[in-house]
């Protein structure tokens, strides 16, 4: 966890965020707002698998989203 920038998870209390219950909404939001270090990181945790299929069935991407999913998941 020590990876993580408080500023990626601005909004909310980190130490309170549930990494399974909120899995979708932390990896968009590690894929919109992460570093690369933070991203591998996320990748790692949840396995690529996970991180691909949480990004792709979101309602929409934002251009970044989909600029990280190239560039670290395919």
């Amino acid at each position: 966890l020590s990876v993580f920038r408080s500023v990626v998870f601005w909004d909310t209390d980190f130490n309170r965020i549930d990494w399974e219950k909120n899995r979708t909404s932390v990896i968009r939001r590690v894929f919109e707002r992460g570093n690369e270090q933070e991203i591998k990181e996320i990748i790692h945790f949840y396995g690529h698998e996970v991180v691909l299929k949480c990004l792709e069935k979101g309602a929409s991407t934002s251009k970044i989203i989909s600029a990280n999913m190239n560039r670290y998941l395919r």
